[in-house]
């Protein structure tokens, strides 16, 4: 995968049997692309602000159920930050 092509995903979940599953379906599926993982919104931004999740091209898989209050609040946020 060129470095143009990468789509760095940054995924939001505080359950770790749901990181462990999404992590096999992209083995299974053959997805490559960097997979960030933030416990909560919290985390999530301050990945996003510090820059450990590279600035450009990237996705957020955002769990609502943890917490919808921070939810909304890591949506909004975020979308200022991306």
């Amino acid at each position: 995968m060129t470095a143009e092509k990468i789509l760095n995903i940054l995924l939001v979940e505080d359950d770790d049997v749901d990181v462990m599953n999404m992590k096999r379906a992209f083995e299974r599926n053959r997805i490559t692309n960097p997979l960030f993982v933030a416990a909560d919104g919290i985390e999530a931004l301050e990945m996003l602000r510090s820059g450990k999740v590279p600035h450009t091209r990237r996705m957020i898989l955002l769990d609502l159920t943890t917490s919808a209050t921070r939810s909304k609040r890591t949506t909004s946020t975020s979308r200022v930050i991306c």
